[in-house]
């Protein structure tokens, strides 16, 4: 989501592999139109809106390899340009803008380490360009979530060590913690009561986070629904799905509600 309320849609997969076409929605004209391309077609990557109002768009997978590198859009010339590039390639990690501007990169896999989590976690300031370690967390994962507290801190849940192609979700984690980016500390969290990996989670308006759904080796695709409290570090059950899904969207609507969509 832009500042000005359009969608920016970059990369994915298409029928060619990886792409490199962008587009943006309009809701105020309920159109689309194409804009400045990726220099690296991507899937599997972030994308974070800086303050500056720019999109940073961070690794993922490219036509036959895993990317380090990434790529900044201008809304209001319409263009992209390459910005540095991070240590590790990665895909299916997770991109959270911090209090201070800059933002981290977490997790995720890479083929250099032969189908296991990434345990490197990077920071990115817009300000110079670049990229700097940061500390690393108690627990490699990738397919995670990682969630921007009113607090400052990062919640990171679940995920699982192994990549989804082949093993699926049966190294799914139920092990949650904290970073703190003022001690550049991780600390561990309350863990969930179920290990899931693909789900979604949502910062409320209260302050809390609905982590709901996706996946494990032991129960399969998950229905189930938590509320992390950061504030006594307890997770507590939330009303199940009506079906259960993986892999799904969910949107805080301005009504307080959740909108999950699979």
């Amino acid at each position: 989501l832009l500042h000005w309320g359009q969608v920016l849609v970059a990369g994915g997969n298409g029928s060619g592999g990886s792409l490199t076409s962008v587009e943006v929605y309009d809701p105020d004209t309920n159109a689309w139109f194409s804009t400045g391309s990726l220099a690296v077609g991507r899937s599997y990557h972030t994308a974070t809106l800086l303050p500056s109002g720019k999109v940073l768009v961070a690794g993922g997978y490219g036509s036959t390899t895993f990317l380090n590198s990434a790529e900044l859009y201008d809304p209001a010339a319409y263009t992209w340009s390459v910005a540095g590039a991070f240590t590790t390639a990665r895909e299916y990690h997770t991109a959270t803008l911090l209090p201070s501007g800059k933002v981290l990169v977490m997790g995720g896999f890479s083929a250099l380490l032969n189908g296991t989590a990434i345990a490197s976690p990077e920071l990115y300031d817009p300000a110079t360009d670049t990229w700097a370690a940061a500390a690393v967390p108690i627990a490699a994962r990738g397919l995670h979530t990682a969630t921007l507290l009113p607090s400052g801190k990062v919640l990171v849940v679940g995920g699982s060590t192994t990549p989804p192609y082949g093993s699926g979700s049966a190294n799914a984690l139920n092990s949650a913690e904290l970073y703190d980016p003022v001690t550049n500390l991780w600390s561990p969290a309350a863990p969930l009561t179920y290990a899931r990996t693909f789900h979604t989670a949502t910062l409320l308006p209260s302050g809390k986070v609905l982590v709901v759904g996706g996946a494990n080796n032991t129960s399969g695709f998950l229905a189930t629904a938590e509320i992390y409290d950061p504030v006594a570090n307890l997770w507590s059950p939330a009303q199940s799905l009506s079906t259960a899904r993986y892999a799904q969207s969910a949107t805080l609507m301005p009504t307080g509600q959740v909108l999950v969509v699979a």
